[in-house]
């Protein structure tokens, strides 16, 4: 499945297909200017297939240019993509917090 970026409403997108070199610039270039307003961006990862490392300095990168208190929430990621976060220590990412389902607004 190609990776595609699909917003569903406001502040809320959802990930699909692989997220890797190929794609990581294409999901930083849709989310790095809705991440600077101050509000939690909440992103569905349901059907985000796989991640490498170019995916996760993209969401790196993004939680880097949140301000004023806002926050990359990744809703919902599959058992492989969700194995990859934990093992690389995502909490430790400036921004970016991984949950199960929704997040306070």
């Amino acid at each position: 499945m190609a990776f595609q970026v699909a917003r569903d409403g406001d502040h809320r997108y959802r990930l699909m297909g692989e997220l890797d070199l190929a794609t990581a610039g294409n999901l930083y270039r849709q989310l790095s200017p809705v991440v600077r307003d101050g509000r939690d961006l909440l992103v569905d990862a349901s059907a985000l297939t796989f991640i490498d490392i170019a995916g996760l300095r993209a969401l790196a990168g993004l939680g880097d240019r949140c301000m004023n208190g806002g926050r990359i929430v990744l809703q919902r990621p599959t058992a492989p993509v969700r194995r990859l976060l934990v093992l690389v220590g995502t909490e430790r990412f400036p921004n970016v917090v991984v949950g199960d389902g929704e997040s306070p607004d």
